[in-house]
């Protein structure tokens, strides 16, 4: 190997581990926003949305573009002609969709129309008051609180929104209300 290309790969390793350490802090960082009832209070319904299509964008580009070539190329090592591993690399990826289609359509037969294991309706639950009705009901494993199922998911949102402020005012309260009965 050539000086040059060993101290090429150098400079490409601090870059990339840089990048990685971004991506890992930006992931640490959006998960602990949830430890906070003052954050939780101000995510935006545009702002939710916006990230969510822009995630599926990424995907979308991700497995269709980089991976698709990838196809191509693996087909054409398998000496096929650069035409046919395209139309090869095309048939898989939309065989690839309607075989996932045909999973979740037999899926949701096997299961009676339910392949989810979360509460609907339209009222919030507090988790120890799901984990203790999970616990009655033996036939149904304890599930996790989740928002966006409802009919309704920006009453649902909303809801979460005023339970935060209420987390956020409750330390306030019981501060005030301690500090009077001390005096």
């Amino acid at each position: 190997m050539s000086t040059s290309a060993a101290s090429n790969t150098n400079e490409n390793a601090g870059v990339a581990f840089a990048i990685v350490l971004g991506a890992g802090a930006a992931t640490a960082i959006g998960a602990a926003v949830v430890f906070f009832p003052s954050l939780v209070k101000l995510t935006s319904q545009r702002v939710l949305a916006a990230s969510l299509g822009l995630s599926a964008g990424v995907m979308t580009y991700v497995s269709f573009v980089e991976i698709f070539a990838k196809s191509v190329s693996a087909f054409t090592d398998a000496n096929h002609d650069e035409n046919m591993a395209y139309i090869y690399s095309t048939l898989s990826f939309f065989g690839g969709v309607v075989l996932m289609k045909i999973i979740d359509v037999v899926v949701t037969l096997l299961s009676g129309g339910h392949h989810h294991h979360h509460h609907h309706g339209n009222d919030l639950k507090d988790p120890s008051q799901l984990e203790r009705e999970s616990c009655n009901n033996e036939s149904e494993a304890p599930a996790p609180v989740t928002v966006g199922c409802s009919d309704d998911p920006v009453a649902e949102l909303n809801e979460w929104h005023k339970r935060a402020e209420q987390e956020i005012n409750a330390p306030l309260e019981n501060t005030v209300n301690d500090n009077l009965s001390v005096g």
